[in-house]
Order: C-alpha cells, then sequence, then structure tokens
C-alpha cells in the first residue's frame, strides 16, 4: 500500500520538507514508487507511491487542485470510479485521488458516503484539514494532535516520532501483544501513548487545534432477500463476482493466495475467469503446501489448480531457509511485533511480488462476514425453538466439531450463557478472563506482582467485553457486531502491513462493503445450518468447485510450521538479542527469559515460542531505524 504524512502546525515554526522526510524515512517501504513532498509553511504533506492501478502510473501525489486550491494526499483505490466520473462530470483520465478531491469540493465531508473502496486520504484547504478512511479499516491512518499541531501518518512510529511531545510507549500493548486474549487494541490504540488511530468507517476533521472525529458508516442489512434460496445464492453470486472483479484492477498481473480452504477457493475460482491487468490467461495463485497425502489443505489445493486456469506456486515449510534472508529483509521495518509470526501470508507476498504481481487477492474475511457465530442454536434456546436449537446443537457436534465436543456439553454451555441474566454473563466473562490472565502471569517471562499485574489484569477486564459475542440479544445484532469486531479488524490490518513490507498491494473481496451489506440481511440458515459454517456460500462454491472443496470438513493450519521452521534458524539472533537492553526490561525478568531461551535452543519445545519469541519480537520492533 501507499504510504501518506503530514504535518500541520499554528506554534510558528514553519513546516519544512526535512522533517517530512524524517517521517517518511520510518516507513520508506510504503513508497516503493518515490516519495514527494508538498509545503505551504502552515501545513506539510508527504506521499510515498505504490503504483496498483492503470490511473496510478501517472499520478502525482500530493496534488493541488489549481481552481480550489485543495490538496490531497491519499492510499486509495476507489472502486466505483464508473459512478463517480459519472456524478461529478468529469472524464476517465482523472486519477482516483483526484476524484476524492472532486467529491470533496462538491459534497463536503460527506464525500465519503460517495466512495467505494480501501482508502485513507488527507485534504488541506489552508485553514482545515479533514481525515478519512474506508468503512471496513483496509488502509491505515494514524495521528496525534493537540492545540499546537496535528501529525498523521499511515504508520504510528512516524508520528510518535514527529510529534513535538516526548516519545512514549504503551507499554500495556506491547507486554500483553503475544498474547491472543489479551493482545485486544480498541479501535483507536496504538504501541505509542497520544498517538491514536483513526478508527474504520470514521472521518475527523481539525481546525484551529481543535479535533472533531465522527463515524459516518455503521454495518446494517441491505439488499432484498429473494422468494426462495436458489435465487438468493443467484444474487449472492452476483454481488461476490463483482467484489472481486473491483479488486481485477491492475496493470499488472493480480494473483490470489489460495491456503485451500473454502474463502480462497471461491475466490480463485470466480478471479480465474475475470480479465486482470496483466492480460494473462492464468491466475497467478500462492499455496501454502505440505507433500504429506492426508493433509486436508493440500488436498484442497490440489483440487482446485486441476481445474485449470491457474499458474499455482507453492512454498512448503522447507522453503523456509532459503526464502530466510528476504523475509528479514521485509521485517526489518516491522510496524507490529505480532506480524513476525505471520510466515506464510508474508512469504506468499513476497513469491506474489517476485513474481510480477501487483496486487494479491486474500479470503482472510470470509469466516467473520458469511458465516454465525460459532455458538449460534444458543440463540434458538433464547427464543424458546427447543428442538431447533438442539437439532443445530447436535449438527455442530458432528459436522463443525466432528464429534470432538459432545451435543450435552454445547447444549450445556448455550444454556448457561444464554438463560441467565446478563450481569450474571458479564461476571461470568470476566472472571474467566481474570482467570487466564492469572494464569499468563504465572507463566511469564515478566516480573510478578506489582504494576505489571495491575495492568495485564486491566487489560483482561476490558478484553472480557471485547471476545463477548454472546452479549447480544439477537442473531442478527452478533453478526453486526462481528461486522466491527477487532477479530475482523484486526485480520485486515495485519494483511494491509503484510503487503507494505513486500511492495503490494493486499485486497480482500469478503470486506467489500456491498458484500457485507448482503451477507447481513441473509436468513440465519444461509449463514450456517446443520452443523455447517458459510452455508450459502458452500451452495454457491458448489457451482465453481469440486464438492469435497466445497463441503470439506475440519481444517489444518500449516502456518505453524512454517513459523517453526523460521524460529529455528533464529538462534544466533535470540544469542544476541540477549545481551542487548531489552524491550520492557523495568518489567521483564530477563534471568527468566534467558532460561527460556536456553531451553528452547535444546529442545524447541512449541511451548516455549510465546515467551521466548514474543520479547524477542518486541525487541526487533524496538529496534527498527
Amino acid at each position: 500500500m501507499s504510504g501518506i504524512l503530514g504535518v500541520i502546525r499554528f506554534d510558528g515554526e514553519p513546516v519544512v520538507s526535512d522533517e517530512l522526510q524524517r517521517m517518511a524515512n520510518k516507513m520508506a517501504y510504503r513508497g516503493p514508487d518515490g516519495w514527494d513532498y508538498w509545503t505551504d509553511g502552515l501545513c506539510g504533506l508527504g506521499q510515498g507511491m505504490l503504483c496498483s492501478t492503470p490511473e496510478s502510473v501517472s499520478e502525482q501525489l500530493p496534488w493541488q487542485d489549481p481552481a480550489s486550491g485543495l490538496v490531497i494526499t491519499a492510499d486509495a483505490r476507489i472502486d466505483n470510479r464508473k459512478e463517480l466520473i459519472s456524478s461529478l462530470g468529469v472524464d476517465n483520465s482523472y486519477t482516483d485521488s483526484q476524484l476524492i478531491l472532486y467529491a470533496y469540493r462538491r459534497w463536503g465531508e460527506a464525500c465519503v458516503q460517495y466512495l467505494l473502496g480501501d482508502f485513507a486520504f488527507a485534504i488541506w484547504d489552508g485553514a482545515k484539514l479533514f481525515l478519512a478512511r474506508d468503512h471496513l479499516g483496509c488502509r491505515p491512518l494514524y495521528y496525534a494532535s493537540d492545540a499546537r499541531e496535528c501529525v498523521f501518518a499511515s504508520s504510528d512510529r512516524p508520528v510518535a516520532e514527529a510529534c513535538v511531545r516526548p516519545l512514549s510507549y504503551n507499554y500495556w500493548r506491547l507486554v500483553s501483544t503475544p498474547h491472543e486474549r489479551l493482545a485486544i487494541p480498541s479501535a483507536t490504540e496504538s504501541f505509542f501513548d497520544n498517538v491514536f488511530k483513526l478508527p474504520p468507517a470514521s472521518v475527523a476533521t481539525w481546525v484551529a487545534g481543535h479535533l472533531t472525529i465522527s463515524c459516518y458508516w455503521k454495518p446494517q442489512p441491505k439488499g432484498v432477500v429473494r422468494e426462495n434460496d436458489g435465487e438468493t445464492i443467484e444474487a449472492l453470486e452476483e454481488v461476490l463476482t463483482r467484489a472481486v472483479a473491483r479488486r481485477m484492477r491492475s496493470h499488472r498481473p493480480v494473483g490470489s493466495m489460495l491456503s485451500g480452504g473454502l474463502d480462497s477457493s471461491l475466490i480463485v475460482a470466480l478471479a480465474r475467469n475475470l480479465p486482470s491487468g496483466s492480460g494473462s490467461h492464468l491466475l497467478p495463485v500462492f499455496s501454502g503446501y505440505s507433500d504429506d497425502e492426508l493433509c486436508v489443505e493440500s488436498t484442497s489445493i490440489r483440487a482446485v489448480a486441476s481445474q485449470g486456469r491457474v499458474d499455482c506456486q507453492r512454498l512448503r515449510a522447507t522453503d523456509v531457509e532459503a526464502w530466510n534472508v528476504r523475509l528479514d529483509q521485509a521485517l526489518k521495518n516491522i510496524e507490529h511485533p505480532a506480524d513476525s509470526y505471520m510466515v506464510l501470508p508474508l512469504l506468499m507476498a513476497l513469491m506474489a511480488k517476485e513474481s510480477g504481481c501487483g496486487a494479491l487477492l486474500d479470503g482472510v474475511d470470509g469466516d467473520m462476514v458469511m458465516s454465525l457465530p460459532a455458538n449460534y442454536p444458543a440463540y434458538f434456546l433464547k427464543e424458546k425453538r427447543w428442538k431447533l436449537a438442539l437439532q443445530e446443537f447436535h449438527a455442530l457436534s458432528e459436522n463443525y466439531y466432528q464429534g470432538k465436543r459432545s451435543t450435552a456439553r454445547l447444549l450445556g454451555s448455550g444454556a448457561l450463557h444464554y438463560l441467565m441474566p446478563e450481569r450474571f454473563r458479564g461476571w461470568l466473562r470476566t472472571r474467566s478472563s481474570i482467570s487466564a490472565a492469572r494464569e499468563l502471569l504465572a507463566n511469564s517471562v515478566y516480573r510478578q506482582g506489582g504494576v505489571v499485574a495491575k495492568g495485564v489484569l486491566r487489560r483482561a477486564e476490558a478484553a472480557a467485553e471485547v471476545w463477548a459475542e454472546d452479549a447480544r440479544d439477537s442473531l442478527d445484532e452478533a453478526c453486526i457486531q462481528r461486522m466491527e469486531s477487532h477479530q475482523l479488524r484486526c485480520g485486515i490490518e495485519c494483511y494491509e502491513r503484510l503487503g507494505s513490507y513486500c511492495g503490494i498491494e493486499l485486497r480482500h473481496p469478503y470486506a467489500d462493503k456491498e458484500l457485507i451489506e448482503f451477507s447481513l440481511a441473509l436468513p440465519w440458515r444461509l449463514k450456517s445450518q446443520g452443523g455447517w459454517s458459510k452455508y450459502g456460500l458452500r451452495l454457491l462454491a458448489q457451482k465453481h468447485l469440486p464438492m469435497d472443496v466445497a463441503w470439506r470438513r475440519g481444517w489444518e493450519h500449516l502456518g505453524w510450521n512454517f513459523n517453526m521452521a523460521r524460529f529455528g534458524l533464529m538462534d544466533s539472533k535470540l544469542r544476541g538479542l540477549a545481551e542487548q537492553e531489552i524491550v520492557c526490561s523495568q518489567y521483564l525478568d530477563k534471568t527468566l527469559w534467558q532460561s527460556k531461551m536456553e531451553q528452547w535452543l535444546l529442545s524447541r519445545d512449541e511451548g516455549l515460542v510465546d515467551s521466548v519469541f514474543g520479547v524477542y519480537n518486541l525487541g526487533e520492533w524496538m529496534h527498527v531505524e
């Protein structure tokens, strides 16, 4: 993705290009096609270009409109160009950023209501700064502001280091990062105190030292459900195909990840029949693969590839060593410590870039968008639909959990959490989260007691509410909540960062605004039914994919094999970090960490990974130049 940045200052000191360049140096990888700057004394804007559409090749940013004097810098791919061009009365030669600026001229701050696509942009009119971020947060935007200045960028580190205020780390975010149940940042939290993330679907204005933020969109059902399920599935096919087609616009080949799961397999099935910027008859696809004949993922990959019209390039865990130097290069400017765990998707992005792709499709969002919460039958208990609830709990046990959880256990859990008052459910959630946090503390490499324990337990209390899908009163509310959840948001943001490290744009068809609104209008039976998640998507998939892929059960996370292969090559780096001043050293039991590190070097015990590499990843993140 491209990189944008800016500084607006009312303290008498002019903004100069040198300070913008220093900010750009902290995220130089976000501008592989060059950087440029614009200043007028009070304001300075910067743009790092990653050209990924035909129009972007000749785009000059930051760009000032001669007629209005407005200036824009934008990390954007606008998907409804045809509609905007017609509404604005301009021709097809206008770039995406020019269309945004002309939309702002026409509709003011309401312009975001007319935009479809992935975007983060800033517009300066000489007195007011206007910031905006797309509906699902596919493009990042961080800021810091006070009465004297406003600083923004596509990454939090440049903002933190450009501010007049001293740099200050958000230690509780850092300490909790390796631990999934606690690493739950809010929609605005960053790794630095006083640096914040503009939430998805939000706009901000900064005028004379005052910042105002507002939300312009909330996910809601939209679309007419047809008279029968067959017609509804046809409508779903149209919407999903449009979502994929919108993301095929490029002046270079567009590839796709193929994990073997339903989501990515269906994207590949649709994309290989669509034209792309490359003009190639074969869709480049990239997969993590195992030669084990019993591997479910690899069996599905072979089945999809055998249908033709794809150029399938496969990575095995044994290939990690050959790619290790390139992995190091990609992660040298890591923006999030946990990104080091994303070895397989990072390798696929690197391979796609080296294969000449300009963009890469993924299916990372399908589970959240096209399915119900895993505990969906419990809502039928609340509605006193006892027979239906029992049928679906039994089907979940048989299909989703493949007998690993009994019907009685699932039914008991549903009854416990949905037939008691909310105040007791909240108490149980918090108690469970606090208990997990205490267990984490007991096994962590951070010093016990005092400020560490208090900070971790505070995060545990907050996490209890974030994880509470069972806090909704109805399935409709639960589905809307999932579209605003941290899981969906963090997944999208993670893949955006991985693409930026590799100089390639990651595109998410399941994060399409139209598709999300359509999915929220689907009846529950077309989301999950008979213990099958993504039921409607499976009905659609059987038109395009082998039946064994459309209706496969079970999964196998090959990504962990790639992680272990990578970690096994890092002995010297671990020992080197042990000699440095480690991040959060005032909270770290360094002797305990070194002991666990030595155990890892001797045993390769997977149970030590979070303790050992959690600290290592923080150290790497802290030492980014």
